[in-house]
C-alpha cells in the first residue's frame, strides 16, 4: 500500500499546498495530517500500523523555492509558533527512548538528481526543522523504520504568498510529487 500525506492549513495560511497537491494524485491512499505536535505523532503511529509499502509525506516550507528532499528527522519538538492547538513546545523530545535523529534509507541523493533531471528544481536538506513536519517525519521513521518513508518540503503558492514571483502553482507541485512517485516506482520494479 502506498500512502501520501499532506497537512491542513496552519498559522496565517488559509490553504496548505501540500494537501491541495496530494489530493489531486491518482495513486495511493491519502491522509490530511493535522498541524499539531500531538496529532502528527499519533498519525505517524497510525500509518505505521497500516503496514504501508511506502509513505511519501509532504509539507509546506514557506521559504522554499525548490523541492526539499529531507534526509532525516530529529527527536526534538521546538517552536516559537504555536501549532493549531496552541501548543509551542520548547526543546522537548518526541519519543523519550528515541534516537537523536533517524535518516531515511530511501536514496535521497538519487531522488534529488532525478527530480532535477526532470526539470523539477530540487535540493537535499538535512534539516526538516523542529516544527510539526519534523515531528510527523520522525514518528513515521521511528514507528515504520527508516526504509519505506520519505518526506519532501514543498514551496509555497501565490495563494499563500502574495506577489511572489518565484512561487509554484498547485499543478507544478502535483507534477513534482508525481515525479517522486515515478522515481519510487522505478526503484521497486524488477
Amino acid at each position: 500500500m502506498l500512502i501520501l500525506t499532506g497537512f491542513e492549513p496552519f498559522g496565517k495560511f488559509t490553504i496548505n499546498p501540500s494537501w491541495e497537491a496530494v489530493k489531486k494524485i491518482k495513486e495511493g491512499e491519502k491522509f490530511r495530517i493535522p498541524v499539531t505536535f500531538r496529532g502528527a505523532k499519533l498519525w505517524g503511529q497510525k500509518i505505521a500500523d497500516m503496514k504501508p509499502d511506502m509513505v511519501i509525506a509532504t509539507g509546506l516550507s514557506p521559504s522554499a523555492r525548490k523541492i526539499k528532499v529531507e534526509a532525516l528527522a530529529v527527536n526534538i519538538m521546538h517552536s516559537e509558533i504555536p501549532d493549531n492547538e496552541g501548543y509551542a513546545p520548547k526543546n522537548r523530545k518526541i519519543y523519550e527512548n528515541g534516537e537523536d535523529c533517524i535518516f531515511t534509507n530511501e536514496p535521497y541523493d538519487e531522488l534529488v538528481k532525478y527530480l532535477n533531471s526532470k526539470n523539477i528544481p530540487a535540493k537535499l536538506s538535512f534539516s526538516a526543522g523542529t516544527y510539526v513536519c519534523n515531528t510527523f517525519y520522525y514518528s513515521l521513521l521511528h514507528n515504520i523504520g527508516s526504509g519505506k518513508v520519505i518526506f519532501i518540503h514543498l514551496p509555497p503558492t501565490e495563494e499563500i504568498v502574495k506577489n511572489c514571483k518565484d512561487c509554484w502553482t498547485i499543478e507544478e507541485i502535483r507534477n513534482a510529487i508525481e515525479k517522486v512517485l515515478e522515481f519510487i516506482f522505478r526503484l521497486s520494479s524488477p
